[in-house]
């Protein structure tokens, strides 16, 4: 326990807690089981606004719990304690050949936070959420239990805590299938656009060909040019090939 200040990411609101604990291991019990005192998940502090604030309550920071407890080469189902990061995984997965399937804006976030905050990432429109590749976790609950939740096992609790921003209880491990890749590479292409209908083609044509796409819109522009910017598509290759887009570049 200690009384260090902890922040969300946008460093706003300033919010202060009762206490502050560590959890070293997913054996140990959660302090104040049985309590009425509100207490809530806080892994790395990504979170935009307040979500992983607690004011006046307590915190449990879960980045010591950050242990690879299984990979399976062959199908790549990785289990690992929820204070692992998404950097973590990656500097481990990608030499054996497997990719997270869902990656946020940023690497340095906790597990147990992208699956609390159901993270998603540029490959929304084909992949899903991170949830949709959890096979399983095990969550405390504030009366001292533990389930082991799944799509089949806990159905109410493994729904109700993907996305559920640390209140149904404390994740302790989760098992997630990881993508196979050929190799580390990225072929990216950046295409510039005229207006909001170019993008919206441009979009829909990369929809079965590119497993990443984002844009970034000029908010400066009007008239015939509003909703302009550049379209960027990007698919993991295992030699780089030039890839022409009907709209050119």
């Amino acid at each position: 326990m200690n009384t260090q200040t902890l922040e969300s990411w946008g460093r706003y609101p300033k919010t202060t807690h009762k206490r502050i604990f560590h959890q070293l291991w997913k054996s140990d019990p959660l302090p104040f089981s049985n309590s009425e005192e509100p207490l809530l998940p806080y892994g790395l502090g990504r979170s935009y606004g307040d979500s992983c604030l607690n004011q006046d309550g307590n915190l449990i920071v879960t980045t010591a719990m950050n242990r690879l407890i299984h990979f399976d080469t062959e199908t790549g189902l990785l289990t690992c304690e929820s204070g692992t990061t998404l950097e973590d995984i990656l500097n481990f997965s990608i030499p054996r050949g497997w990719f997270l399937p869902v990656t946020p804006g940023t690497k340095f976030v906790t597990v147990g936070g992208a699956i609390a905050n159901d993270v998603h990432g540029k490959n929304h429109h084909r992949d899903g959420n991170f949830g949709n590749h959890i096979l399983q976790f095990e969550l405390a609950r504030s009366d001292g239990s533990k389930h082991l939740c799944s799509p089949t096992q806990n159905t109410d609790f493994y729904q109700a805590t993907i996305g559920g921003l640390g209140l149904t209880g404390l994740i302790l491990s989760a098992t997630i299938q990881l993508k196979k890749i050929p190799s580390p590479w990225i072929e990216m292409e950046s295409i510039r656009y005229q207006n909001i209908h170019e993008f919206f083609e441009l979009a829909q044509e990369s929809d079965e060909g590119f497993l990443y796409t984002v844009a970034w819109i000029d908010g400066l522009a009007q008239g015939k040019s509003l909703g302009r910017g550049l379209f960027c598509e990007a698919i993991m290759r295992i030699q780089k090939t030039h890839y022409q887009h009907p709209k050119g570049n």
